[in-house]
């Protein structure tokens, strides 16, 4: 908090000197806003694999899909 005294200076000093606190002002209140950047290791979500039978093997013929999508 400011004191009487520093008040007192501060409506004493010339518009450029009260303009070049707000300045410092306004840079220290940025310093302190900005975000700081947490870099987390990325780890990697494990898994498992489950294996399922379909009860007979499954063949697809491509040709015949590739021809209907026109490709």
């Amino acid at each position: 908090m400011l004191n009487n005294h520093q008040v007192s200076q501060i409506q004493q000093a010339s518009v450029t000197e009260r303009l070049r606190w707000m300045e410092l002002i306004l840079q220290s209140l940025k310093a302190e806003m900005t975000p700081k950047l947490t870099v987390k290791p990325f780890s990697p979500k494990r898994f498992t694999v489950r294996t399922f039978s379909l009860g007979q093997e499954v063949t697809v013929e491509r040709d015949p899909l590739y021809l209907e999508r026109g490709l």
